[in-house]
């Protein structure tokens, strides 16, 4: 879980958690802004495919109110 602003980093760290061998890999970042939520949902689809291991990723707060499951 990452609180508080945003990582600038944010793409270099999905990568190395889909890198580390995981079977389900899992980020869950807190958002305060609607743009800061899109990036987010693009790293989910970007990591979409066969050769990548399951994944969850949830914008945490208010702004990311449409990634949270059901």
């Amino acid at each position: 879980h990452i609180y508080g602003e945003m990582p600038a980093d944010l793409e270099n760290r999905w990568r190395a958690l889909q890198a580390s061998g995981a079977e389900v890999v899992k980020l869950a970042v807190e958002t305060t802004r609607l743009c800061d939520t899109l990036r987010v949902i693009e790293l989910a689809d970007a990591g979409r495919g066969a050769d990548t291991p399951s994944q969850v990723l949830i914008a945490m707060g208010d702004a990311g109110i449409a990634t949270h499951p059901g």
